[in-house]
């Protein structure tokens, strides 16, 4: 699970490092089409970090000790709302 996170916060940052670029280019050159596709690219950034995002709420609401933020941010006896909250007040 932990891998699939993971996967996810590096897919987004691979697509927004794209729609930086190529949106600056698409701005710069006036280029409509680019334009659409950097747009593209951070739809699909929201969608992949909501995964990871789903992913670390996930092994918060099962007290995944395995991952570091889990371990560091909660223990067994919170309750699930503060658990889950811990994904807020960890930052």
């Amino acid at each position: 699970m932990a891998d699939l996170g993971r996967a996810a916060l590096v897919v987004s940052l691979g697509l927004v490092v794209y729609a930086a670029v190529a949106g600056a280019y698409a701005a710069w050159k006036g280029r409509r089409r680019l334009a659409d596709s950097a747009r593209n690219a951070l739809l699909a950034a929201f969608g992949s970090t909501a995964v990871a995002a789903a992913v670390l709420w996930t092994a918060l609401a099962r007290h995944d000790f395995s991952f570091t933020y889990v371990a560091g941010h909660t223990s067994r006896e919170l309750p699930l709302g503060y658990t889950l909250s811990a994904s807020w007040g960890g930052q």
